[in-house]
């Protein structure tokens, strides 16, 4: 024994490893909290670039496709005129 009564116990490494990962854990799940609550902001922005994006190119789609109708609409009407008029 030591002085003042106090007895002295020996404490494993496996012990106060699991200690200390115990306390990392702990001290990590706030941070980690917060690094997923900004990972899911994150990928929200990103989704809505993504989208606008996506809606950007369905209009450039859509305005080349209304291009080509009119164009194939003009043609096929010159060429029945000029059919016509043999």
């Amino acid at each position: 024994m030591r002085q003042g009564g106090r007895r002295r116990t020996r404490c494993k490494w496996s012990q106060l490893l699991h200690l200390e990962l115990a306390r990392d854990v702990n001290n990590g799940f706030a941070m980690t909290n917060t690094n997923r609550l900004d990972n899911i902001a994150t990928r929200q922005r990103k989704t809505r670039v993504r989208d606008a994006f996506f809606a950007a190119c369905v209009a450039l789609a859509a305005v080349i496709s209304i291009s080509s109708l009119h164009t194939a609409a003009s043609a096929a009407s010159t060429t029945t005129t000029h059919i016509a008029q043999r």
